[in-house]
């Protein structure tokens, strides 16, 4: 709710929130007057809100220049317990180049009528916003000022009183503001007001999508010769976001202002700030004639120069300019040297480059999202791209920060708004659209099913527009071997038990965008049939339905109905043409379905199938026509999609005629690996003071051999704590050929931790960024940097010698005073003892003494590069690894016991919690302990190892504040439970369930990160009983750390965290399929849920108001299926245990009725048990544990369909180790008309060898048959 009237600042990618000081400490609102209306907001009278704005008073000041100081006082009444966590922390966000934000007072107004003031230098923080790293851009002076607001309870009004100050104009002698007047929370009352100087009054003012009879306007000219504008909102009804919707903020009401004149006025301003930048050097000159040698036409030059700027220069941002930061590109030549630069830096390079051809370039702003409202200039943009003047004055548009389109300007940037900067001003416009018929997938098939069902496939894909653009980013990301294991998960997601085995992705340089990409790939797979000695259904293997960005594009069209665009950004489509030969046992069709075709405004699907002397040829297209349906082409939309599903459920069937033929063995794959970049030399030196103390030295030497490992070195980051580390960057470098270029100091940024604004109680950790120059393939990277520790709990070091990328060279040298005693181990093979695996060198150990020191040295030679795959184990598992301590478990365990003890002393605070718990009945005390601590107290801060244990706090302190790490929030409960009697113990636990053999490894060498969580265990009667866990939600008793390795922390004891069967995770689904007449289908769903599963379900449900609820039944129904219509309530009941929910369906078409025969799969499965990646493997494969899954299916059959000719078999598996099982069983029924089966899993962690993983591999291809899920019937 806070985030209601924040400014477009904060909505945009550029944001930079207006600032202000108050010209009143006691606020603006009239709160006497607002009591009333306070008590009045109730539940009972918003039924869907978890917040209601009750009121929000905005007073802002601009002047002639350009500046302004902005007042905004803001009432919130909190509904629920999702109002409350959202209301617990309010956030400002601003750019300290343009302005200030800063908290004047907040308050907490509780239901009594109360004030409780929050402590601001106690709960609030400004940081440096981390979230831009996820664009790998470093800018230190974007901030956030978050404030974290303890004691916080439903039925409580939260008030917050902010002033912002703008000092800098982003655009200079303007003014510009924009006001979101609708959310997603009701708005009972709320004051806009701008004060304005005569002389720069609004020339633009324009309410967006306005509710009529919310907002008034009022313009007053003031005694002071100023001007004063002023808008009243009230009984604002509350908007709901809907999925695949443009962003809120420009679809809902809203207010937009400006003192700016025209767009061309904008244009004007950034071509004035960006030509001083646009200079070239002598070098630059030069590679403008290199690339354009040759080319005589315009279209030759514009390629040659936008793939330099596209694929050379990185994405990498630093913002050094003053004038306008975050808008001003840097100087085109240091762009040019340092090989990096962010959008804005790109565009003013190639629109240089481009000028010094001849070309008529320039930059251009541009806006990644819905269209701006042209009614009001505004100098809101979030990206900045390059255009090129046409003869006929019309612009080409290109965006050079995509390094891997193939077109000039990427299909997903269609339809959207753009500034050209031009010395004589230009219009605001928009980007074209292509049509969907320049973004295909074109895919070629023929394959050969043979008598068994075993088939054989070969296909060619051909990728145009955003297809070529989407898969060819994701594949330059990886590595050959990983583009086949891509490919192959694809196909067993199209063919269980597919393997590929062969693949050629064209052209071979995926970064030569002249040429369009192609893959051309054969597969084969057993058994695809789904048959007895009689009859065969095929699923037919269509390409089309996997591949192609079309088949992502409406996987969000759940809603009934809506009341915003739905967008799919793209027109775009797929097309595939085929023909498989059967062979001749199963000569003779017994139904071929017929499909419908479908081609409107929005949309075009086709498929056509014929099976003339043995071939089975096919068609099919699927194409979106529009970037967007509207609400009214969106309920066209469901109608067409309902009958696309419908479609998609048709299989042919055969007839079986003898015959002996037998198909061919397909020729095994050939894998070839390649390396991003390889380790020239890796040495880590530890100089040990004691097990507390120490300095690290590492020195790397790297040299970059493709993109990948270009995109993923060019930038270090280096994370540390200072209460307890200090990093400095000794030296970086870059050497490509002759030329060296060295880190400079705006190349190095210091960012904050993620969690720092909400957790200020402790010290916060920061990341060193260090952003290196002229990276480009072939460079040689060089880079030292140094660690110094103070008071750790001991040391320790597991450093694996193999790594991804290969190493010539590694090195571990640990220097330490004679008096102690280095607990060392190598492991060649990894404690697995994985000795079939390809690895290098054998590590060696040297040892010898220096004066009163012991060194201690580890080394290897050259050493290949492991092979990227999922699901690898610990790289201590399976790597050469040297692990080394001083110090361990029993000295840790007794240090963290005494701090922790002195925590969880009690005092006043907590002594009152406790008085009020003991009014509770004995039978209810330790829920009434969980539920007081959760519901008032947040989880926030690092993890408890990466702090001294001196930042631990009093439970109090913890109390108090109102959030807490986990040993905090361990302390917390530990003297609460004390203090009523009870006997808690502490206990470490892992983060997750582990092999047992991990388990063993982790107890003989200590290290403090393994056991990250710290819970609270409370024996009694019934069970024991864990706490700093699951929150009020969960049923007491249960824990998310079921099967979890755990340390009692006061004897040592290691054990496995074992639950009682009832509170262990489980989702038990019970089905019940009554089939109709005509191939309708009544499904009635009863999910129980059991442990954590029931937490999370209880928290979602408690949580969801009215509406909401009733979109998510919505939701529910259309992915059970598009034609299914809801014919029962949504029941769900989480005062029991387990947890239920329940409702029933009519699915139409749910069986598909074709000439003599009914055939349908059964809505559920175990079909996504495992999602194993690709089709073999070169390194072990760890199973991680799942929940227990556990379906009833029981099924009604149609009167008229009885005659059984295809059914699912039973099936049984066991894994290796006999931990983990899955059944498959069809139960007896006492009436021929009912079928009934029942299908269970159990899966816990387990490492597989590469030997082992084809059991794996067999498990999955069964479990994804669809002969496992689908009846065929004959009417009888």
């Amino acid at each position: 709710m806070s985030v209601l009237f924040r400014t477009i600042f904060f909505l945009l990618a550029c944001f930079c929130l207006q600032a202000s000081f108050s010209q009143s400490a006691d606020g603006l609102l009239d709160m006497p007057r607002l009591r009333s209306v306070l008590s009045e907001t109730t539940l009972e009278a918003y039924p869907d809100a978890d917040d209601v704005m009750i009121d929000d008073y905005i007073q802002v000041r601009y002047e002639a220049d350009g500046t302004s100081v902005t007042w905004d006082d803001t009432l919130v009444k909190v509904l629920t317990q999702k109002g409350r966590d959202d209301n617990r922390s309010i956030r400002l966000y601003f750019h300290a180049g343009y302005g200030t934000a800063e908290f004047i007072f907040v308050q907490v107004i509780k239901a009594d009528g109360s004030v409780v003031s929050v402590d601001l230098a106690k709960q609030s923080q400004v940081m440096i916003d981390r979230s831009q790293m996820s664009s790998n851009i470093y800018d230190p002076q974007h901030k956030i000022n978050q404030v974290n607001i303890p004691a916080l309870e439903i039925g409580d009004a939260v008030r917050y009183y902010t002033c912002r100050k703008i000092f800098k104009a982003r655009v200079p002698d303007t003014f510009s503001d924009f006001q979101v007047l609708e959310y997603t929370s009701p708005i009972r009352h709320a004051s806009y007001e701008v004060n304005a100087p005569a002389e720069l009054p609004l020339r633009s003012i324009v309410l967006k999508d306005e509710i009529p009879g919310t907002v008034s306007r009022a313009e007053t000219n003031l005694p002071d010769g100023r001007l004063q504008y002023q808008w009243t909102i009230k009984d604002v009804p509350q908007a709901f976001r809907e999925p695949a919707m443009p962003s809120l903020h420009t679809v809902v009401q809203r207010l937009l202002i400006s003192t700016v004149p025209s767009w061309e006025d904008i244009s004007r301003w950034y071509w004035k700030l960006c030509e001083p930048h646009l200079a070239l050097t002598p070098d630059m000159k030069a590679k403008v004639a290199e690339l354009i040698r040759g080319e005589s036409e315009s279209a030759g030059k514009i390629q040659a120069i936008f793939r330099f700027v596209s694929q050379e220069i990185r994405y990498m941002g630093l913002t050094l300019e003053t004038e306008a930061p975050g808008y001003e590109p840097h100087d085109v030549s240091q762009t040019f040297e340092n090989r990096h630069g962010v959008c804005r830096d790109k565009a003013a390079l190639l629109a240089a480059l481009l000028r010094e051809a001849g070309l008529d370039a320039y930059p251009v702003l541009f806006y990644a999202g819905p269209k701006k409202d042209h009614e009001v200039p505004q100098p809101f943009f979030n990206h900045a791209v390059t255009a090129v003047r046409k003869a006929n004055g019309q612009y080409l548009l290109m965006d050079s920060t995509d390094e891997h389109t193939k077109d000039l300007f990427p299909s997903y940037l269609a339809d959207m708004s753009y500034l050209v900067a031009h010395p004589d001003g230009e219009a605001l416009q928009t980007s074209p659209a292509s049509p969907y018929t320049e973004n295909l997938a074109r895919i070629k098939t023929s394959g050969k099913i043979a008598a068994n069902g075993d088939f054989t496939c070969e296909s060619r894909i051909q990728l145009q527009g955003i297809n070529d653009n989407a898969y060819r980013s994701m594949l330059l990301r990886r590595t050959p071997p990983e583009r086949e294991l891509f490919f192959a998960t694809v196909l067993k997601g199209l063919v269980p038990g597919a393997e590929l085995r062969r693949l050629e992705v064209l052209p071979a340089d995926l970064q030569d965008t002249s040429r369009p990409l192609e893959v051309s790939l054969s597969f084969s797979a057993p058994e695809i049939l789904i048959r007895n000695d009689d009859t065969a259904m095929l699923r037919l293997p269509r390409l089309s339905a996997v591949i192609g960005y079309v088949n992502f594009a409406l996987e969000q069209a759940g809603l009934e109905k809506r009341r915003f665009p739905f967008k799919t950004q793209v027109a775009c489509g797929v097309m595939e043409e085929g023909s498989y030969e059967l062979d001749s046992a199963w000569g003779q069709a017994l139904s071929l379905p017929k499909f419908i075709q479908i081609d409107n405004d929005c949309l075009r699907w086709q498929r056509e199938l014929k099976f003339i002397r043995g071939i089975l040829s096919f068609s099919n297209e699927f194409s979106l026509k529009t970037l967007e349906f509207s609400p009214a082409q969106y309920l066209e939309l469901k109608q067409t999609l309902r009958s696309i599903e419908a479609n998609n459920r048709k299989r042919p069937i055969f007839a079986c005629l003898p015959d002996d033929s037998a198909p061919l063995p397909p020729s095994p794959a050939e894998l070839v690996d390649a390396a991003d970049a390889v380790v020239l030399s890796d040495s880590w030196d530890y100089e040990l003071e004691d097990a507390q103390n120490w300095t690290l030295v590492r020195k790397v030497k790297k040299k970059i051999l493709t993109y990948n490992g270009l995109k993923n070195n060019s930038e270090l980051k280096l994370d540390y704590n200072p209460a307890w580390e200090e990093v400095r960057l000794d030296s970086a470098s870059v050497r490509n050929d002759a030329q060296l270029q060295k880190i400079s100091a705006e190349e190095q940024n210091l960012m904050d931790a993620a969690w720092v604004a909400a957790a200020p109680r402790y010290p916060g950790a920061k990341t060193l960024v260090i952003s290196l120059p002229g990276v480009k393939l072939g460079s040689v990277i060089e880079y030292q940097y140094s660690k110094t520790v103070r008071g750790y709990p001991f040391f320790s070091v597991q450093l694996p010698f193999q790594g991804f990328d290969p190493v010539e060279t590694r090195e571990l040298r640990i220097s330490l005073p004679q008096k102690f005693k280095l607990q060392w181990s190598v492991y060649q093979d990894g404690f697995l003892r994985q000795r079939d695996r390809l690895r290098g060198e054998n590590i060696i150990h040297k040892s010898r003494s220096l004066g009163s020191r012991e060194i201690h040295t580890w080394s290897c030679g050259p050493q290949p590069a492991v092979t990227r795959e999922r699901d690898l184990p610990l790289p201590q598992a399976f790597l050469p690894t040297v692990v080394a301590n001083l110090d361990g478990w029993d000295e840790y365990r007794e240090q963290l016991q005494k701090a922790l003890s002195f925590a969880a002393q009690g005092s006043k605070e907590t002594r009152l919690l406790v008085q009020s718990i003991r009014q509770q009945t004995e039978e209810r005390r330790l829920l009434a302990v969980r539920n007081h601590i959760e519901r008032a107290v947040r989880r926030a801060g690092p993890a408890f190892t990466a702090l001294p244990w001196y930042c631990m706090s009093p439970a109090d302190t913890t109390w108090t504040d109102g959030y807490g790490h986990s040993a905090d929030l361990a302390a917390l409960y530990y003297s609460v439970l004390q203090e009523l009697g009870y006997k808690p113990e502490f206990v470490l636990t892992t983060a997750a369930p582990q092999d047992p053999r991990m388990e063993k490894f982790s107890q003989r060498h200590p290290d403090p990160d393994n056991f990250s969580a710290v819970l609270v265990r409370v024996k009694t009667a019934a069970g024991d009983v864990w706490f700093n866990d699951l929150d009020q939600y969960s049923r007491l008793g249960s824990s998310s750390y079921h099967d979890c390795q755990a340390m009692l922390l006061r004897t040592g004891k290691f054990f496995r965290i074992e639950l009682a069967p009832e509170a262990r995770s489980r989702t038990r689904r019970v089905v019940t399929l009554n089939m109709m007449p005509g191939g309708a289908a009544e499904i009635t769903l009863n999910n129980l849920f059991s442990g954590e599963d029931f937490a999370v379900r209880n928290k979602f449900y408690s949580q969801l108001p009215p509406e909401e609820r009733r979109r998510h039944y919505q939701s529910l129904i259309a992915a059970l299926s598009q034609s299914a219509q809801a014919s029962s309530e949504l029941n769900t009941d989480f005062d029991s245990y387990p947890g239920v929910e329940r409702y029933t369906a009519l699915v139409q078409d749910f069986a598909t009725l074709e000439d003599d025969f009914c055939y349908f799969e059964f809505p559920f499965s175990l079909q996504g048990l495992l999602r194993l990646w690709g089709s073999e493997r070169k390194e072990p494969y760890f199973l991680s544990g799942s929940r227990p899954q556990e379906l009833e299916i029981s099924i009604r059959l149609p009167s008229d369909y009885r005659e059984m000719v295809l059914c699912p078999e039973d099936f049984r598996w066991q894994s290796p180790a006999n931990d983990s099982w899955v059944r498959i069983r069809r139960q007896k029924t006492s009436s021929t008309g009912v079928l009934r089966f029942r299908l269970e899993a159990e899966i816990s962690p387990e490492v597989f060898t590469v030997q082992d993983y084809p059991v794996l591999q067999e498990l999955e291809k069964q479990l994804s048959h669809p002969a496992n899920r689908t009846i065929l019937l004959r009417k009888r």
